[in-house]
């Protein structure tokens, strides 16, 4: 995978979410007897950028195993630590400096006005605090229903069924069964569980949306506009292809075996509606669901990895990196009409 696309991609969502974190540090000054509005929008723009960059090293490191609680309380504890270094550090660059006192001077300074004359710095811990918190809950329960569904749910989109048209395509693990006999369950669902994670980038960078987990294949979804944009829906099979050949190695020495896999793609009307009372979910129905899985199967058959139906082909804009080969009309099974097809390669 290409550095410079994730690098890019992971800079700008950082961006972005320093900018929220100094409109925070605009909200907080109407709440405090402060009246630098600067320092404290610095504060919120800093301290949400280093959150931020923390997660990129939480995310790949032995703390996004642990258990969702401690997860989430080690999460907690690093953010306010964070929050506090860019609080001392921004207040004494900023104020203390020129006046050519230690940090420590700078610090009991700090402490009087801000603790024991406003206790400004108390009710900003306590906001920070309780901040820090929710957000983290509804980041780290966001990554375990689905980017963008708490949304979807609290905003009611789908409380009635509603039809739009989606690019779907599913994704899974070639010879899956044998390696699952190898390994055994343990280590199969072990070397599940990596090869998703694998994928993370991928993803992120082609804009999908993940539906299910079905064993292991995943259903990945998008509406119409970021499917086509820049080709995303066929460049994720090629991203989490680079992806994964960069870790084959790693995969071997862990596992003895690496993961490659088949996708097809393709587009319809679906219909998604909320579903369920004791458990609720999100649901997706459509013919086009399960053409897409008929088109997945057929991969086997013509002994090509990517396949596409000449209706999602025909929205595309393919450049000359990449080689289609039409291989005509199939018939599927509980399909009347016959379905054309076409395989995707990439040549550079």
């Amino acid at each position: 995978m290409k550095i410079s696309a994730i690098l890019k991609y992971r800079i700008l969502e950082s961006l972005k979410f320093a900018i929220g974190g100094g409109v925070i540090g605009v909200i907080f000054s109407f709440f405090t007897t402060t009246d630098d509005l600067f320092i404290l929008t610095i504060i919120g723009f800093l301290g949400f950028l280093l959150i931020d960059s923390s997660n990129q090293l939480i995310n790949g490191s032995i703390l996004k195993k642990l258990p969702f609680l401690w997860h989430l309380i080690s999460r907690v504890v690093i953010y306010l630590i964070i929050i506090l270094i860019t609080v001392f550090s921004v207040v004494y660059f900023n104020y203390y400096i020129e006046d050519g006192i230690s940090l420590t001077q700078a610090i009991e300074r700090y402490y009087y006005r801000n603790m024991v004359e406003t206790q400004d710095f108390i009710h900003g811990l306590s906001y920070a605090l309780i901040s820090v918190f929710v957000f983290t809950f509804f980041t780290q329960l966001n990554h375990v229903i689905g980017r963008g569904i708490i949304l979807k749910y609290i905003s009611g989109k789908y409380h009635k069924p509603l039809e739009d048209e989606k690019i779907i395509m599913f994704f899974d693990l070639t010879s899956s069964t044998s390696i699952a006999e190898k390994l055994g369950p343990l280590k199969y669902s072990s070397f599940i569980r990596d090869f998703i994670y694998e994928l993370h980038d991928a993803i992120l960078l082609s804009e999908a949306e993940i539906i299910q987990y079905v064993g292991d294949e995943l259903l990945l979804m998008w509406n119409m506009k970021k499917g086509i944009k820049n080709n995303n829906c066929v460049n994720l099979y090629f991203l989490a292809e680079d992806q994964i050949n960069e870790r084959k190695q790693g995969f071997i020495d862990k596992y003895g075996v690496y993961p490659e896999f088949k996708a097809g793609l393709h587009s319809g009307k679906m219909v998604i509606t909320e579903v369920g009372s004791l458990k609720k979910e999100i649901a997706h129905y459509g013919d086009s669901m399960n053409t897409t899985a008929r088109i997945r199967s057929k991969c086997n058959d013509v002994q090509k990895n990517l396949l596409v139906s000449e209706t999602l082909l025909e929205k595309l804009n393919l450049d000359s990196n990449y080689k289609v080969e039409h291989l005509g009309a199939f018939t599927f099974r509980g399909k009347e009409e016959k379905v054309e097809l076409a395989a995707i390669e990439r040549i550079s």
